[in-house]
């Protein structure tokens, strides 16, 4: 399988779902990993997030940007793990891209409740996984 179709059928598997699994390293780097709904995905290249200032994600990033992302479908097993870096992004115009009203029960001020925060996921490396078949590729 090439690099152009795994990267494809890796968008695809990450387009299908909203939740995704993040792994991000806190202070003893040791990997703590958690199921996150995901705001949006660029294709693989970047997956957007958002979540609470006050958590300890929020916390493990501010000292180490290193995660990775994984994604799957059950039937057919499919699956899709993404190395990379993940930011906090303080851009307020941004923020307000990914603001939905809904959000207000996690965020009682709205867009500028300071327990409201947008994550970037940035990719550097794609495995996809299909039945007994893996490949790892480098992104950019």
């Amino acid at each position: 399988m090439n690099e152009e179709k795994i990267i494809s059928k890796s968008a695809k598997i990450l387009n299908r779902g909203m939740i995704t699994i993040l792994t991000t390293i806190d202070a003893n780097n040791v990997p703590n990993t958690r199921a996150l709904l995901k705001a949006k995905n660029e294709g693989i290249n970047k997956v957007w997030f958002t979540t609470n200032t006050s958590s300890r994600k929020v916390k493990e990033i501010r000292n180490n940007s290193d995660a990775c992302i994984y994604a799957y479908t059950h039937i057919p097993f499919r699956g899709v793990t993404l190395q990379g870096n993940i930011r906090i992004v303080e851009d307020m115009e941004i923020k307000k891209r990914f603001w939905k009203n809904s959000m207000k029960t996690y965020y009682k001020l709205g867009v500028n409740d300071p327990d409201y925060t947008l994550l970037c996921f940035e990719t550097n490396n794609v495995t996809y996984y299909v039945n007994q078949f893996s490949k790892t590729i480098k992104i950019g």
